[in-house]
């Protein structure tokens, strides 16, 4: 955990000048949360996730000693256990990553408009401001509830393949029993450890979504590892970057957009001379 803090710190202080320049706080404080999240994960997996995948191996071991048969019903209901864990994963992560995307620009939103109040309550933008907010907050709890959705179905889905499975198992073990193939005892054995995969398939089943946004984290992270870092010279040496003396830049009819977004700046021309103070304010007064 403080190798990929430091780690990814150290990646982060060192990207370019123009990086920070053009990246909302909020979207990369919401990264640096997102390191705490892989974390979480982390000892997760290391902890009870072994545990519980070493004890489902352990309780079909056993159940194959008193029946193969019963053992390889077991088996077949795993399988569809995790078919459809695998297919309920692409749905958790579409909306997993678009949860996690309007909860970074909900508070990036709200550290710029804090950080830009004097300039807001100045030019009295305070409505359009609390609009704003409440417009990505509209939609940031409708993506959460409809992901909750998704997952109460997966859920209800598991606990009716699991209610299915001890169903099954009590069939098949009685009929063995009224044809002799099985003793009372066994019976009781092997109900009582098919009694204790479900509720550790189940707790898996709640693990997937946590790896699923692990996975997101992951990928939102590396969006910030993959960046070249910023040219740094020894301060110790003589290896400086010597810039040409620059008297004037202009630009003529300059649109610039960020992909799927309305246009940041549209049809602007500017000079800005050499020892002459040039200032371009956006609608925060940022």
């Amino acid at each position: 955990n403080s190798r990929i803090n430091e780690n990814f710190y150290g990646i982060l202080i060192r990207l370019p000048k123009f990086f920070f320049d053009t990246r909302n706080s909020g979207d990369i404080i919401t990264r640096i949360n997102d390191a705490r999240k892989l974390h979480s994960l982390i000892n997760t997996l290391v902890g009870s996730t072994l545990i519980d995948f070493f004890s489902i191996i352990a309780t079909i071991a056993i159940i194959f000693t008193y029946s193969g048969f019963i053992a390889l019903i077991s088996v077949v209901f795993m399988s569809l256990f995790f078919l459809v864990v695998f297919k309920q994963s692409k749905k958790i992560t579409k909306f997993q990553r678009e949860i996690l995307g309007l909860y970074g620009t909900l508070e990036s939103n709200y550290i710029d408009t804090i950080g830009a109040i004097t300039t807001i309550k100045s030019t009295n933008r305070i409505n359009f401001f609390e609009k704003l907010i409440k417009s990505y907050n509209d939609r940031l709890q409708t993506q959460i509830y409809t992901a909750g959705n998704v997952v109460a179905r997966f859920s209800l889905t598991i606990e009716t393949i699991s209610v299915i499975f001890s169903l099954v198992i009590l069939i098949f073990c009685s009929f063995m029993i009224f044809n002799d193939l099985i003793s009372v005892g066994k019976l009781v054995a092997i109900v009582s450890m098919s009694a204790m995969i479900a509720p550790v398939l189940i707790k898996l089943s709640n693990l997937n979504s946590q790896i699923q946004e692990a996975k997101i984290v992951v990928e939102r992270m590396f969006e910030f590892v993959s960046i070249k870092p910023e040219f740094m010279c020894n301060q110790e040496s003589n290896d400086r970057i010597k810039l040409p003396s620059i008297d004037l830049i202009k630009i003529e009819n300059l649109s610039f957009q960020y992909k799927g977004q309305v246009k940041l700046i549209e049809d602007i021309s500017l000079e800005v001379r050499n020892h002459k103070i040039t200032a371009l304010v956006g609608e925060s007064g940022s």
